[in-house]
């Protein structure tokens, strides 16, 4: 298969040089494990000419000029390479000769099809030319839920946004089902588990949701993906964190379309939680992002409206943002609690994180007088 000897030659190429490897032990649960960091680099001009020249059945001073093209094309990714050899072959720009067997080309025409300077949106394009309408518009949905996503997020998404008009749910998992056979006999998705799908590189995901053709502006569109996904997940059993962590990333995409107080409200005590969720896996820059997303959904009257949840907030963000070493961040948020908070035991958690801040710098005197 074509795509299996491009991995094949990508992997000897990689082989070959032992300076990308790096060895080192490390110590868990109390024993040695050996672990080996491989760093894969694009394929070289050499390599990609072996493989035109192995398929092409043609001595490598004659397909040079070619795999060079397509070596500057893709820069030797070798996803892009065989997506090239494959649009090439199946626009009939390359030809299997019934006498010879080779593959015989023009290459004057070929040149004129390759894509110049690493620029392989004419390559996806083409692809894209020979898929179906249904399968199409399954991968640009898809496309708004990252990589690698959920088959079964994807079918409660097609559901409804792209519903059948006979109301037939199975005929939507019909339709997912075939849109991934689809994609992945395109080599424009892989396969990672029983129901987890993958765009093959980050390049492929960004063009299909570049040019998803849906008339619904990206925010509204993040915004209603949201809403569904957190749908599905209130719906199963048991909660997946996994999928409530998406389902807050893609409402928090489609904020500026959101209208309603309630719904506002319910986003940023969902921000919240999933901050506290991050600062408990000591993930500390996401639990920023979180907090901070929850505030841009707070109204003027905030601290009069939702007191209780403000100083949990305003109190947790101003140690995440000392500890993430935003100290400027960190004593806006301080000040915040200080300013509304009602009584003096409602500042003391903000009075100890700026304690041990100051401590820690050096700032006895200051650590006294507070």
């Amino acid at each position: 298969r074509l795509d299996q000897e491009i991995i094949d030659k990508y992997l000897l190429n990689m082989a070959e040089d032992t300076s990308k490897a790096s060895f080192s032990g490390i110590s868990s649960f109390g024993f040695n494990i050996g672990v080996v960091d491989i760093y894969l680099s694009n394929l070289n001009i050499h390599t990609v000419n072996d493989i035109v020249s192995e398929l092409c059945e043609k001595d490598k001073a004659e397909t040079l000029e070619l795999a060079s093209n397509i070596h500057r094309a893709t820069n030797g990714n070798p996803y892009f390479v065989l997506q090239h050899m494959d649009l090439l072959f199946r626009e009939g720009l390359l030809k299997i000769n019934e006498e010879t067997l080779e593959l015989d080309y023009e290459l004057c025409k070929v040149l004129e099809r390759i894509s110049p300077n690493g620029d392989v949106t004419n390559v996806l394009i083409g692809k894209i030319d020979y898929l179906p309408t249904r399968a199409l518009d399954v991968l640009y949905l898809a496309s708004y839920l990252g990589n690698p996503f959920s088959a079964k997020v994807l079918e409660h998404i097609v559901k409804y946004e792209i519903p059948d008009p006979a109301g037939n749910s199975a005929l939507s998992r019909d339709r997912v089902a075939s849109a991934l056979a689809t994609g992945i006999q395109e080599n424009l998705l892989e396969k990672v588990e029983d129901t987890v799908y993958r765009f093959p590189n980050d390049s492929v995901q960004e063009f299909f949701y570049s040019n998803c053709s849906t008339s619904t502006n990206k925010s509204l569109q993040h915004l209603r993906i949201g809403r569904l996904i957190l749908d599905y997940n209130e719906h199963s059993m048991p909660v997946d964190e996994t999928v409530l962590f998406l389902a807050l990333d893609q409402l928090n995409k489609g904020t500026e379309d959101i209208t309603d107080a309630k719904e506002k409200d319910k986003l940023s005590r969902m921000n919240f939680l999933a901050a506290k969720l991050s600062s408990k896996k000591s993930a500390l820059h996401s639990a920023t992002k979180y907090l901070r997303l929850g505030f841009s959904l707070f109204d003027e009257d905030a601290w009069e409206v939702k007191y209780d949840l403000c100083l949990e907030m305003y109190s947790m963000a101003a140690e995440v943002e000392f500890n993430t070493g935003n100290v400027v961040r960190g004593t806006i948020m301080a000040n915040e609690v200080h300013r509304h908070a009602k009584t003096i035991e409602e500042r003391i958690p903000v009075f100890l994180t700026e304690v041990v801040l100051r401590a820690t710098q050096g700032e006895i005197r200051c650590t006294m007088e507070l």
